[in-house]
């Protein structure tokens, strides 16, 4: 493996760049339409398995089923509190019975009417002083902030996911280590055993082995709870009832990387100010709706007009002399209606002001928010050279250790070494090789925390692409 390093002067000018196309000095260039070269470098495109576990996360994971519920209720929300104030209010009733009066003087001489009676009304506004639009408006910005704190959750997810699955991994090969382990310590007390018998060993040099026999059995029997434990929790998050021991793999494949990329897609990433992040999305919607709720304060205490009609049929009572008369009559209204709300006890005072500051806190938040994220990619990039670093050293421990296996394979063939020695070197590769997947391992997982920080992570593509886009 090799490692391009930029010089820490040419850093600085990478960095200087992006901050200034940022502020308008240089025409931006988005990493997207040059190659980002992210495609096939992420963990599950080096573990086949892990692939199909991201894709079947969104409809099987308990958490991620959870979260697409609140979805669902910010656009039943939306249709409550939005559209159905911008459309047609109708309402009715309709009764049925007997209606008998007659002259309190004169009660033999009554009137019957039987039959229906029924009203019929409809309202619609028509001028709110856009206090309805900006309602709706509010209710869309929900359902986006909704779905941009959805993505955001699905983003985290499928990092933890690489995580435990590539931990899982690691923790395979610790157990096929302690199972090697324990062979060679049970070799060893064979060995210990005989030389007792045959007296070139004192009778309580046996204890050492012995010891180191029941270690290495109990070292067995805890990586095996564990690695089934790990199993389990993916398996539970996943919404699944197990992972299968051969759906985790036995190594890590060596990955590529190319720093160069990495400083690239950083670049971008702070010369747009970090807007690919759900996170900072959802902020900046924030800042939308507080600034929509002051313009509906802003109209509480205008006129506003609707229309309304009605049609309703009732029965109407008619006295000439001593004689009740009842008919049905049926009316027709229609009206043009303003209603003034003109004084509310300073309610429209103090929900401006609220309106207000809260759209002030949201525009804190945001740039809270960026600022953290933009730390955070420059820190994590930083992470990802120092972890590239450390996976190249690690190598270079397992590539010794793996000479040496050769060297004593070819001495035990000349008779120059003991199978015992041959295992021990072994013992040695095994170690080295779990320390070797462990580094590749946090490799991986550092690359795709800062793929998935950046916003380019392949995995979102599974989302509709409302959920990640710009708004």
């Amino acid at each position: 493996m090799s490692l391009r390093v930029i010089p820490p002067l040419r850093r600085r000018l990478v960095l200087s760049l992006a901050l200034a196309a940022g502020c308008g000095l240089s025409p931006p260039v988005r990493a997207q339409e040059l190659d980002p070269g992210v495609s096939g470098t992420l963990p599950e495109d080096y573990l086949p398995a892990l692939k199909p576990l991201i894709a079947a996360a969104l409809g099987q994971s308990p958490d991620l089923m959870a979260n697409e519920l609140t979805v669902a209720v910010a656009e039943a929300q939306k249709l409550r509190d939005g559209v159905s104030g911008l459309l047609p209010h109708v309402g009715s009733y309709v009764e049925y019975g007997v209606d008998s009066q007659a002259v309190s003087s004169n009660a033999g001489n009554s009137s019957r009417n039987e039959g229906f009676t029924y009203n019929a009304n409809a309202t619609q506004p028509i001028f709110q002083w856009g206090a309805l639009k900006n309602q709706l408006a509010v209710q869309q910005v929900q359902v986006a902030i909704s779905e941009k704190n959805y993505a955001e959750a699905y983003r985290g997810f499928v990092a933890n996911l690489r995580k435990q699955y590539l931990s899982l991994v690691g923790q395979k090969l610790g157990l096929r280590n302690a199972r090697f382990n324990l062979k060679l310590k049970q070799d060893a007390l064979a060995l210990a055993t005989q030389q007792l018998k045959s007296g070139t060993l004192p009778t309580g040099a046996i204890a050492g082995p012995q010891l180191e026999l029941a270690q290495a059995q109990l070292n067995v029997e805890q990586a095996e709870q564990d690695y089934a434990a790990a199993r389990r929790a993916i398996a539970r998050e996943l919404g699944r009832q197990e992972i299968a021991d051969e759906l985790v793999a036995t190594e890590v494949p060596a990955p590529a990387f190319s720093l160069a990329t990495a400083q690239l897609l950083l670049a971008e990433f702070l010369r747009e100010g970090a807007r690919g992040s759900a996170s900072v999305q959802a902020k900046v919607l924030n800042v939308r709706n507080w600034d929509l709720q002051y313009r509906i304060a802003k109209v509480n205490l205008l006129p506003k007009l609707s229309v309304q009609a009605q049609l309703y049929q009732q029965s109407q009572s008619t006295i000439v002399g001593n004689q009740v008369q009842q008919t049905f009559l049926l009316t027709q209204q229609y009206y043009v209606v303003a209603n003034w709300n003109i004084f509310d006890g300073l309610y429209t005072r103090g929900q401006k002001r609220v309106a207000f500051f809260q759209k002030q806190v949201a525009e804190h938040d945001l740039q809270a928010t960026t600022d953290a994220i933009l730390e955070s990619a420059q820190d994590a990039e930083k992470s990802l050279e120092f972890s590239w670093r450390q996976l190249e050293i690690t190598d270079r421990y397992a590539q010794i250790a793996q000479g040496q296996l050769a060297q004593m394979q070819d001495a035990l063939q000349r008779g120059d070494a003991s199978p015992s020695a041959l295992d021990t070197q072994r013992n040695v590769v095994y170690f080295n090789a779990a320390r070797l997947a462990g580094a590749r391992s946090a490799f991986l997982a550092n690359w795709a925390d800062f793929v998935s920080l950046v916003g380019h992570d392949p995995a979102m593509r599974n989302l509709p692409s409302r959920y990640v886009r710009q708004n």
